[in-house]
């Protein structure tokens, strides 16, 4: 046993919510990587606090923010991130931080800013001495974050900023082969983030007239709109994260193709990465997850309009760093795939020199490993 696996080692506690998987899936592929370095590790999502109407809330919200972006973007500057925030269930704190200490949780990390206080609190409430590490996932303070104090923080990580212009860290295996863009399909990912919002249907009408076909990845029960050559991918009917997999764990979130099986076989599933890596770009609003899809696998970004001034960040950052281009200009210059080979052509040079941010916790918090 590894002295930090050890009874008096250190345990790591992963803390991040549903709402949206810009920050869920990060979490997950952070999660896993302390797992394979044999470090005991939990991870909780903000909804497990939650009772069932809280948590159909959660799901009304996207469904309301689907139908309608205006209404979206509107509500998310108004509440400053309350309205994803419904009341926790009574005793839901309480025997979560009973847990925490019986667990003997030595250092949080936080992909969410919804944990902030409630850490605060434990360090309070336990009168233990725990390190906190909150990682943001946007090139500025996101909005869960903005309203967030938390005396106890120990590192405050942004894996890309936009007031340094650069990107320090991501989630991926430096390891892994990049498909050179000459070698990848011409097709273009779009999607709308987790929550499959904005305005990525319009554009993928828009793009029938470019030359690259679609895979189009849209929320069950949502019209297509995109040409014939297209693929649907859609998240597997009924998952949702709080609900575990049979190892009684959280999941990535599982896509299928639609309407491309056999009726007598169940469609394979595959993860959003897995198809952002073969694509030409990603056709997307600009939201965090997006971007470290970008940068994992040196795929460009075509940007979509922004969910709040955070995602306005992200699509600034990217587009000084020449990672991306918004649809307007990329549409101005007649859909060139040279533009989409000299971005994929730097984001290659950039991940070089960017850091694995799971591999960076690991050196800094169990040395010995």
């Amino acid at each position: 046993m590894r002295p930090h696996d050890s009874e008096h080692g250190t345990a790591h506690c992963v803390l991040t919510a549903a709402s949206g998987l810009g920050t869920y899936v990060p979490a997950l592929k952070f999660r896993n990587h302390l797992r394979r370095q044999g470090l005991r590790t939990s991870l909780h999502l903000y909804e497990e606090l939650l009772d069932s109407a809280g948590r159909e809330k959660v799901l009304e919200t996207a469904e309301r923010f689907r139908q309608d972006f205006r209404f979206a973007k509107m509500a998310q500057r108004l509440s400053q991130g309350r309205l994803l925030q419904p009341a926790l269930r009574p005793g839901a704190v309480e025997a979560c931080f009973e847990a925490w200490r019986d667990e003997g949780i030595r250092s949080f990390v936080l992909y969410s800013g919804v944990w902030s206080s409630l850490v605060e609190r434990y360090r309070q409430w336990s009168d233990e001495a725990v390190e906190v590490h909150c990682v943001h996932v946007d090139a500025v303070r996101a909005v869960t974050w903005q309203s967030a104090a938390n005396a106890s923080v120990t590192h405050d990580v942004f894996l890309f900023s936009l007031k340094d212009e650069r990107v320090h860290y991501f989630l991926a295996d430096k390891k892994r082969e990049i498909t050179p863009i000459a070698r990848r399909e011409r097709r273009l990912l779009a999607h709308g983030g987790g929550w499959g919002i904005g305005n990525f249907q319009v554009a993928a009408g828009q793009l029938r007239d470019a030359p690259f076909a679609l895979d189009l990845c849209a929320p069950a029960g949502q019209e297509a709109v995109a040409g014939d050559d297209a693929r649907l991918w859609q998240i597997v009917d009924g998952w949702v994260p709080w609900k575990k997999c049979r190892s009684d764990d959280y999941e990535f979130p599982p896509m299928i193709e639609v309407g491309h099986a056999p009726q007598q076989q169940a469609p394979a599933t595959r993860r959003l990465d897995d198809i952002a890596s073969r694509n030409m770009a990603i056709v997307s609003k600009p939201g965090g997850g997006t971007l470290l899809d970008s940068i994992e696998f040196a795929t460009p970004v075509i940007f979509l309009d922004p969910f709040g001034e955070y995602e306005r960040a992200n699509a600034e950052l990217w587009e000084r760093l020449g990672f991306g281009i918004s649809m307007e200009r990329w549409q101005r210059q007649e859909y060139s795939l040279d533009v989409l080979v000299a971005m994929h052509e730097r984001l290659l040079i950039a991940r070089d020199g960017v850091a694995n941010y799971a591999e960076h916790y690991v050196r800094l918090t169990c040395p010995q490993t």
